[in-house]
């Protein structure tokens, strides 16, 4: 859905760049942990999150998805802090509940997981995104602490409370990306149903899972609010997934394996051929066999995540994990 009111406001294209980077700790309040995020983008955040509300939903029928969303997608801790950034922002608890909710109305990303010669395991990924002003204008990086622990590392928007891009320190890394299943009755209805939102299950599998096969399982078998692609690599040599899911269950979910050394996965189900007006899969795979496993590297892949059309004029960032050694690394793209 092609957002309609970006004539009202122009943000600057701020071009290829890092994003700021904040620490946020899960013992503090969390009507006030994410405050200091928020604050430096607060304007953009209103004016966005005001008109993304105006011109998208009616008023009687956002009351009507408020009723939906507090069945159980808005537990207690996430109306704490969605009560917390509406205070922050100045713009209010619906309007920040809403804006939140952004993941299940549209988004779209390539994601890659290869394995080098080695058995390190690099993960990859574009998010492409509709807004991708707005978007490119709030990319954070925020490492997630508790009891002075560092539990993960996300890269996101400053008023963003759910994970579609972060990597655990436990040993493994997630990332998300929109698959088209059902329709908006069927989200609807697992509201109705009280299941959770698909990046607020990877914030969860962030903090309390501790491998990527309990991060895996948890993935596989959570109920969610829409169907989505979970992309997920670890520190083993097979460690490297694709779980396609639908709202109450795992429909497929492919693995590196002895003779699979790369996954790639956009925004079709992996046993379908992808529409020839987006060939981001096809020019991927044609990259990645271009380079050859014995050359690939962190480098060699995101130049694989640099050629048009998997780098995209919605392309907003891109990110590299290694969670075998944590490495991460987040550009901004033009």
């Amino acid at each position: 859905m092609k957002l309609l009111f970006f004539a009202l406001f122009v943000l600057s294209t701020i071009g290829n760049s890092v994003p700021e980077r904040y620490t946020v700790s899960l013992n503090d309040p969390p009507s006030t942990r994410w405050a200091h995020v928020q604050a430096p983008y607060a304007s953009i955040i209103k004016t966005f999150a005001q008109n993304y509300a105006k011109y998208s939903i009616t008023p009687i029928k956002l009351d009507l998805l408020m009723i939906l969303l507090n069945r159980g997608y808005i537990n207690p801790e996430f109306k704490q802090e969605l009560q917390g950034m509406a205070q922050t922002v100045n713009i209010t608890y619906k309007e920040a509940a809403f804006l939140n909710f952004m993941y299940e109305y549209n988004a779209f990303c390539t994601s890659i997981v290869v394995r080098l010669t080695n058995g390190t395991i690099i993960h990859g990924r574009n998010l492409d995104y509709d807004s991708e002003e707005f978007l490119r204008n709030t990319t954070v990086v925020i490492d997630v602490t508790k009891d002075g622990k560092l539990l993960y590392t996300s890269v996101g928007f400053a008023w963003y409370l759910g994970v579609g891009t972060g990597i655990s320190y436990s040993g493994f890394s997630i990332t998300q990306n929109q698959r088209d299943s059902g329709s908006k009755l069927d989200n609807n209805y697992a509201l109705f149903l009280g299941y959770q939102g698909d990046l607020w299950a990877i914030r969860q599998a962030l903090i309390n899972e501790n491998s990527y096969e309990d991060a895996f399982t948890y993935l596989y078998n959570a109920k969610l609010a829409d169907a989505t692609y979970y992309i997920l690599g670890g520190v083993n040599e097979n460690d490297g997934s694709v779980i396609v899911r639908d709202r109450a269950q795992t429909v497929d979910a492919p693995k590196l394996n002895s003779t699979t050394w790369y996954l790639v996965q956009t925004n079709y189900d992996p046993w379908l051929v992808d529409p020839s007006w987006d060939d981001r899969k096809t020019v991927a795979i044609q990259q990645i066999e271009q380079i050859g496993q014995a050359n690939m590297n962190i480098d060699k892949l995101f130049d694989v995540l640099s050629v048009s059309p998997v780098l995209n004029p919605s392309t907003v960032f891109t990110t590299i994990f290694v969670p075998s050694t944590g490495y991460h690394n987040t550009t901004i793209r033009a």
